[in-house]
């Protein structure tokens, strides 16, 4: 083969995962489908196709034989050029790895690093993730503009792309343009599929004769990068001194989709996901997915910010709310290096402590964890725990949170509400909750604990933070002062009539369309527990009682002060 001086072939193998070759019997039914897409009697159209036969039975190496298919396919399809590309699924890009025939203004035959993100190029995310070939000429009206710039920017007219599938994964595509009224047509879709099986029999047949390198850095399920290929990115970015922000994320209700449809849906649902986050991280210059194990990915993003974190789980968010319906959610967690020396090991331990943090306040929860900021308040580890679909009922609530402040001990009153509140949030789906204790001289209230969010319409992810440290004179908020002073709960709902005019303002300031709460007090001072929602929620009023009761026992057993 010829190689351009001082450039090396980037179809080489050794850096894809490649398992046992297709049988003789699949090669010989790839030859003839070969064979028989092949249009009409054109000679030339024959001998291409015997020679890319050839070419894949004959070669050792993978870009031996696509150096030979992409130059006969350009003869079997009469095309300007033909490309063939591999889906770099951890970038989120098409990379092409050969270009034939024509070659547009920039393109090379062996490009260094000629790349097509995915968030950039519709037909090519839907080849991809759907296995849909596409056809696009210059002058159809309904085409993607994306499209038909890259056409005119090349200097051609019409395109054809098919997807390479090898062993029921998706690899690449093969991408033919067409110049000089060119354009393609039922057959030559046909042909290009043939073309394309005959890719996947040289990807099969080169595992015989390569080195191959890329299984330990690649994840066997999703193809994302593995542990292994994250930590060498991070020590690359940490010699560089750049700064990095990282994303951890996890899928919530895995493993009740496991134990529902079978882990074979678990895989197809992991799958998804996996393309969805490459998909999203191909507008982050220089980003890389991997999949940690489990239900857990990584993102690392170069040189951006937590707004920039923040903005790439809202997208990955919505991607999914898309494809995968509103109950593939995932929690994130966010962390950020300015540039100089930093620890890839630090920087995974504090997005991981972010993720945490979200996972506690329920599904579909993100947590930005900016340079020396403190931590939320200690709730129950719930990273694991399988939440099911709506929302629970109150039967089991007052012995379960029972259960679960006698195993945990809380020293004081604040400890036990802490819990309580987290416990409450989750089972009623809130989006917020505080904790407010009455002030040295008993005139107010002061916000000690508490988490705050922000719901995006678009994804249904919630951006969780700190509550603010706010005091409130009592005086101005009766219905607060008569719950501190008897132990009763309250509801205060904006569409509802007779609610605190007080308590409304502050909830429409907070951007919340309701809240529970309950006053309660302990041998040192009264407390005031709140519960916040946003969108639809139940029966609050239904709910008050129980909460009543828990916010009691918290203040007066065994784990307050006596």
């Amino acid at each position: 083969m010829s190689v351009e001086p001082g450039r090396s072939a980037p179809g080489m193998i050794g850096n894809e995962r490649l398992t046992a070759a297709t049988p003789a019997t699949g090669r010989e039914t790839a030859v003839l489908d070969l064979l028989e897409s092949s249009t009409g009697n054109d000679p030339r159209a024959l001998r291409a196709v015997l020679r890319v036969s050839q070419a894949v039975l004959g070669a050792h190496r993978l870009d031996e034989a696509l150096e030979v298919i992409a130059d006969q396919s350009l003869l079997a399809l009469d095309a300007a050029s033909f490309s063939i590309s591999r889906w770099e699924r951890e970038r989120g890009v098409l990379r092409t790895l050969i270009n034939a025939g024509e070659l547009g203004p920039g393109e090379e035959r062996w490009p260094l690093d000629e790349h097509y993100p995915l968030a950039h190029y519709g037909d090519v995310a839907e080849l991809l993730r759907q296995g849909r070939h596409y056809v696009t000429a210059v002058d159809d009206p309904g085409a993607d503009p994306a499209a038909t710039s890259l056409l005119r920017n090349l200097e051609k007219e019409s395109e054809l792309a098919v997807p390479v599938m090898y062993e029921s994964s998706m690899w690449g595509e093969l991408w033919a343009t067409g110049a000089r009224g060119r354009r393609f047509g039922a057959d030559d879709v046909r042909l290009l599929k043939a073309i394309a099986a005959q890719v996947s029999v040289a990807i099969g047949r080169a595992e015989l004769f390569s080195e191959v390198s890329q299984f330990a850095y690649e994840d066997p399920l999703t193809r994302l990068a593995n542990r292994r290929g994250l930590d060498e990115r991070l020590r690359e970015l940490a010699t560089a001194r750049a700064a990095s922000t990282l994303l951890v994320c996890d899928v919530d209700r895995l493993k009740l989709v496991n134990d529902r449809d079978g882990h074979p849906a678990g895989d197809a649902l992991l799958r998804g996901i996996a393309d969805a986050l490459s998909a999203v991280a191909s507008a982050y210059s220089g980003s890389l997915v991997a999949r940690l194990g489990g239900d857990e990915f990584c993102v690392v993003l170069p040189d951006r910010s937590l707004a920039d974190a923040e903005e790439f789980a809202r997208a990955a968010s919505r991607q999914l709310l898309r494809e995968l319906g509103p109950e593939s959610t995932l929690c994130w967690g966010a962390a950020a290096r300015e540039s100089g020396a930093f620890s890839a090991h630090e920087l995974i331990a504090d997005a991981d402590s972010a993720l945490l943090e979200a996972k506690r306040l329920g599904p579909g929860r993100m947590r930005l964890r900016a340079p020396g900021e403190g931590a939320m308040p200690e709730g129950p580890d719930r990273r694991r725990e399988s939440v099911a679909g709506g929302r629970r009922v109150t039967d089991d609530l007052v012995p379960r949170v029972i259960e679960m402040l006698d195993k945990r001990q809380p020293a004081d009153t604040l400890g036990a509400l802490e819990l309580l509140a987290y416990e409450l949030s989750r089972a009623l789906d809130a989006a917020a909750w505080s904790i407010s204790a009455t002030t040295d001289d008993g005139e107010g209230i002061r916000t000690v604990r508490g988490v705050e969010s922000e719901l995006d319409p678009g994804s249904g992810l919630r951006v969780v933070e700190l509550a603010e440290d706010v005091v409130y004179p009592l005086a101005d908020y009766p219905t607060t002062g008569d719950a501190l002073a008897n132990g009763s709960a309250f509801v205060v709902d904006i569409d509802r009539p007779g609610c605190d005019p007080a308590e409304i303002e502050v909830l429409r300031e907070l951007g919340y369309r309701a809240l529970l709460a309950v006053g309660t007090r302990d041998a040192r001072r009264g407390y005031l527990l709140e519960i916040y929602f946003d969108g639809d929620h139940p029966d609050l009023v239904a709910f008050a009682p129980h909460l009543r009761v828990l916010a009691h026992y918290c203040a007066r057993s065994v784990y307050g002060p006596r």
